[in-house]
């Protein structure tokens, strides 16, 4: 992957100093080499949904365990609530974001199991697949990076405010699965064993690599610009292109939101205000690490489909692509925040027609929606009642 800070000068500095006039220049902005070597960093991988972080499955019983997962994933019996599944923050039929009103940020189950407001704001499920693929076993998952898979994210619905896994939690997993008789039966099926003579600890890591099988379904990469790059011009307008070597150039988004996923998958902090049902100073990941470098750091966000998945930032203090704009343009945030900003963000030189442009460009990075088959709740009949009776 091309560190872009290194090499800057080199390919960026063209469309800084603004030699829009140069003979053989892509789109008036990038030589050819700079265009190939764009092409390289930005193109998608051969992206396998089978291939999960215990290894690769056999597709017939790779698509069991996508079912079951797609199952649970609608499943409120996990929850201490009883009433509170994955869908409750990421609604399918809103690209997997939470879609409640006034959704800044998530409700999580409290230790009274009840609702209480976060200080985050649900990061949407498509293309963790993609995630996984850039990032494989590395703890990059959340805002914070807690998780190393997108399955082990399953804790935040069992536990308190996303507290460690304890026994209890195994627990309470396994007997959604094994008080089921259509959970049951499937868990035999994909995973050879009875849950009932499995450990509640295997149950429960099963069960994560269920989710995980699910999600990595959630692909959307065959966006308009994806076309653009693999050669077709037709496939965004000028306005986009222009907004793209903003992109690239003088905005220097491609810093931070670098890579086919337009993320490098680290963290940072760019002076996010703390806003919404929770006022208090989120430290950010720190949480995870203890390195006092990492206080109000989070995960650079993806691109892909940002038009769809607002408000954004962790606490979706931004409603909308043309706030975030203008928030880089000022240089990020100046207080309400904890941490050290980072020191590349300083106020851009872009002007109006810059910006719309550039808002042109991230409007092409929206792909085709998630197949419908995926969205829908494939949960048989509730054959009993209560928090740990299941399908």
């Amino acid at each position: 992957m091309i560190v872009w800070s290194v090499v800057k000068v080199g390919l960026l500095g063209l469309v800084v100093s603004g030699c829009w006039s140069e003979p053989g220049l892509v789109d008036d902005a990038f030589t050819p080499a700079q265009w190939t070597r764009l092409q390289a960093e930005l193109t998608v991988p051969a992206l396998d949904a089978c291939a999960l972080s215990t290894g690769t499955w056999a597709q017939p019983r790779c698509d069991r365990l996508a079912r079951l997962g797609q199952q649970l994933f609608f499943e409120p019996a996990f929850s201490r609530n009883g009433a509170t599944a994955c869908v409750t923050c990421h609604d399918p039929g809103r690209w997997f974001v939470d879609a409640r009103e006034d959704n800044q940020v998530s409700r999580s189950v409290t230790e009274q199991s009840t609702l209480g407001w976060t200080r985050r704001n649900a990061i949407s499920v498509v293309n963790v697949g993609l995630t996984a693929t850039l990032a494989p076993k590395q703890q990059v998952f959340t805002w914070v990076g807690k998780y190393a898979s997108s399955g082990e994210v399953l804790a935040l619905a069992l536990t308190a405010m996303g507290q460690p896994k304890v026994p209890a939690s195994y627990a309470s997993v396994a007997g959604v699965i094994r008080n089921s008789p259509s959970y049951a039966a499937q868990y035999a099926d994909v995973f050879a064993r009875s849950s009932g003579l499995a450990s509640d600890e295997q149950v429960f890591q099963d069960v994560e690599l269920a989710f995980e099988a699910y999600m990595r379904r959630l692909g959307s990469v065959d966006a308009p610009f994806d076309r653009y790059l693999a050669g077709d011009a037709s496939a965004i307008d000028d306005r986009a292109r222009r907004g793209f070597a903003v992109f690239v150039g003088r905005g220097t988004c491609i810093e931070c939101h670098r890579g086919p996923a337009f993320t490098d998958l680290q963290f940072h902090s760019t002076g996010v205000p703390q806003v919404g049902h929770a006022p208090a100073v989120d430290p950010g990941r720190v949480e995870i690490t203890d390195a006092p470098d990492d206080t109000g750091r989070f995960r650079t966000s993806s691109l892909r489909n940002i038009a769809e998945t607002g408000p954004y930032m962790h606490d979706g203090a931004l409603a909308s692509l043309d706030d975030v704009i203008w928030f880089y343009r000022r240089g990020g945030g100046v207080a309400g925040y904890e941490g050290d900003k980072d020191p590349r963000l300083t106020p851009l030189e872009l002007t109006d027609d810059d910006a719309r442009d550039l808002e042109a460009f991230l409007r092409t990075l929206t792909g085709a929606e998630i197949d419908p088959s995926l969205r829908v709740d494939l949960r048989m009949p509730m054959a009993c009642a209560g928090a740990t009776c299941a399908p």
